[in-house]
């Protein structure tokens, strides 16, 4: 509409422009009807898929320095290294609670599974990451609402685990979209190889005299039903994850920094979920990586840690949540886009805080709950702020064990991000 109105008043200003100057040459009659046409052939306004008020993310770090963007980039794949190295030693020990479980559940349904979903089956696991499980194939009763029947399955299941010597406490939510039961428990670490490779993991020692470490372990057990998609997105975060090999690596050192900044849980405390931040930075490589830049190559010596200086900049300085929407994939579009939130199709949307469209259910939106996202953006930007302070100065000497991570996130001595506050103390 806003095209043929402009084209309509261009139109009868040039017919009165000719009937005044019937002098006129050919020559200017023909400039004019070319101006006409210009203005014709002009795009009709944008869809939300276009998003031509979101512009695309920059394609280079914000930070020149010849040196930081290779340190940290050796600094991300030793921490991830180190990270999924932890998880991995701690395996048998989660292993044998979900088996636990899985015989608690078929005690009380006879033909429900448990399946493990989230960050723990993608390897994006932290320090401070609790194990995601879904109890499948529990009928639901006639008539009943999914969340009440899920809600009523997570206080039957409460019920099954008290008496549970290897449970140490037991906690039912229901404040969440999806009810769910938190399960604490301690393992005593397992013989065998795998002991001695988790006791060094730990920093434990034999022969001390004192009683062995134990892991403590926390899991997430929710219900199946029609709105709990936790199994689809594992499938679709592994397909991103192969496809962008930076991505594991800088998503790892994300969840660390946001865990001790007490910007994590996401429990009535209004932060970013694993998942959504997953979109963000997959969203934000994607179009890094397209960029006409040579530094983006997989193979480069600097490339995830000029990735995630570029993410720093993009998401901590630039990114508008008021105006921009974030989606990996869309109709009409399967490459996704940044959206416009005032389009009239993103109305329902509008008193959210972050628009993060699920890639798997698009009128679900992940970033709801994440009223402090603004408070989430000052700390990645304090955290690119200190980053670029570092690169300013010389480099570190080449054998410092970590170059510049150490800056963005506090890293103990078993090359881990340090231990997050406990998930029971209050954010501030």
């Amino acid at each position: 509409l806003t095209v043929e109105h402009t084209s309509s008043r261009s139109t009868s200003a040039l017919l009165a422009a000719m009937t005044e100057a019937s002098a006129a040459s050919l020559s200017a009659e023909t400039l004019a009807l070319r101006e006409l046409q210009a203005q014709l052939d002009q795009p009709e306004p944008s869809s939300p898929s276009s998003a031509s008020s979101a512009p695309n993310p920059p394609p280079a770090a914000a930070s020149s320095d010849a040196w930081l963007a290779p340190a940290l980039h050796r600094d991300l794949l030793k921490f991830s290294a180190n990270t999924r190295k932890r998880w991995d030693g701690e395996r048998p020990c989660r292993d044998e609670m979900i088996a636990l479980l899985q015989n608690v559940v078929s005690t009380l349904w006879r033909n429900a599974h448990v399946a493990v979903f989230g960050s723990c089956a993608v390897d994006l696991a932290t320090r401070g990451s609790d194990v995601d499980l879904v109890v499948m194939n529990v009928k639901k009763a006639d008539g009943k609402k999914f969340h009440d029947h899920q809600l009523e399955c997570c206080k039957q299941l409460a019920l099954g685990l008290a008496n549970a010597d290897w449970v140490t406490s037991i906690k039912t939510i229901d404040g969440s979209a999806t009810p769910i039961v938190t399960i604490v428990c301690e393992h005593a670490i397992p013989a065998g190889d795998a002991k001695e490779r988790l006791k060094r993991l730990m920093g434990g020692e034999e022969g001390k005299g004192g009683p062995p470490p134990k892991l403590r372990l926390s899991f997430d057990v929710s219900f199946g039903a029609p709105g709990h998609r936790g199994l689809e997105a594992v499938r679709l975060v592994k397909e991103e994850l192969e496809a962008q090999p930076l991505l594991g690596p800088i998503v790892l050192a994300l969840k660390s920094l946001l865990e001790q900044k007490k910007l994590k849980r996401v429990f009535n405390n209004g932060c970013i979920t694993s998942y959504g931040l997953f979109i963000l930075a997959a969203r934000f490589l994607r179009d890094w990586s397209s960029h006409a830049n040579p530094r983006a190559r997989a193979d480069g010596a600097d490339c995830s840690g000029r990735a995630l200086l570029g993410f720093l900049q993009f998401f901590g300085r630039d990114f508008n949540p008021e105006e921009q929407g974030v989606a990996l994939r869309h109709e009409g579009n399967p490459a996704g886009g940044y959206l416009n939130r005032q389009h009239p199709t993103l109305a329902q949307f509008r008193c959210d805080s972050l628009y993060l469209r699920d890639p798997i259910d698009p009128q679900n939106n992940v970033g709801s709950n994440a009223y402090r996202v603004h408070q989430i953006q000052r700390a990645i930007g304090a955290a690119l702020g200190a980053l670029e302070a570092r690169g300013a100065q010389p480099p570190p000497p080449a054998d410092r064990e970590w170059q510049v991570l150490h800056e963005l996130i506090e890293i103990g001595a078993d090359g881990l991000a340090a231990a997050p506050p406990s998930p029971h103390e209050a954010s501030p």
